[in-house]
Parts: structure tokens; C-alpha cells; sequence
């Protein structure tokens, strides 16, 4: 299977890239791309904000609902990732979201993978689902 891409340009993240590590299609599914994914893990990946950060906090919601859970704190590396396992997950369809924080706490918008800026520009979701 191939392995998709896909990335949100964001206010205070220059640019979020998410990269599935392995096991991920492309089909479009109404206005959000849909990724499917039948690997046991998945790596989230983003560029490092211009600006001076702390550390990222990684959320993910079920697809179509409006809550956010935070699933990771990621330090602010040159090249900040989050690896997270479907066992932490389950089967489902998933929106994930990067937001910056500074050492005073002040924290940046969510910046999801279904943002107006995102690429695909129809932003995109992940249909996760391991049989």
C-alpha cells in the first residue's frame, strides 16, 4: 500500500505535516480526504514553529464530533513527531489536531488536519481499522 501525506499550514506552526507510517490510501470522501490506515501504529509529524515553543500537545476527536482529546505532550524538537499505537486508539475514524504552547502557557489554536489549509486544500481525516 502506499503512504500518504498530508499537511496544514498553520498561524503559529509554519506548517504541520502528518505522515502515517505505513499501510495508508487516498480516496476522497466528501469534502475531507479520507486516509485509510491498517498499520498498527501511526507517526505524526509537523515542522517546529518560528516562534519560540515549549513543548506541543497532540489531540485527536472522532470524525464529525466537535471535542478534542489530548493524546500526547511532544517535546519542541527541531522535528517534532508523535508516535501513537492503535491500541491506544481502536477502530475508527479520527481528525487530529497539533496546538503550540510557550513557557508562559499561552497556547496557539488547534490546527487540524481538516483546516482550510491543509493539503490536500479539502483537508483530510483518518479511517483507521485493523481486522
Amino acid at each position: 500500500m502506499k503512504t500518504g501525506r498530508a499537511s496544514l499550514l498553520c498561524g503559529v506552526l509554519s506548517a504541520v505535516l502528518f505522515s502515517p507510517l505505513t499501510g495508508c490510501s487516498l480516496p476522497e470522501i466528501g469534502s475531507a480526504e479520507m486516509l485509510r490506515i491498517t498499520s498498527n501504529e501511526l507517526v505524526l509529524q509537523w515542522d517546529a514553529s518560528p516562534d519560540t515553543v515549549d513543548h506541543y500537545t497532540v489531540y485527536s476527536r472522532v470524525h464529525g464530533s466537535t471535542g478534542w482529546a489530548a493524546l500526547a505532550d511532544v517535546s519542541a524538537e527541531p522535528q517534532p513527531e508523535c508516535t501513537i499505537g492503535h491500541s491506544a486508539m481502536g477502530n475508527g475514524d479520527f481528525d487530529f489536531a497539533v496546538v503550540a504552547v510557550d513557557s508562559a502557557g499561552q497556547r496557539s489554536t488547534h490546527h487540524s488536519s481538516l483546516d482550510a489549509t491543509a493539503e490536500p486544500h479539502t483537508g483530510w481525516y483518518v479511517a483507521w481499522h485493523i481486522n
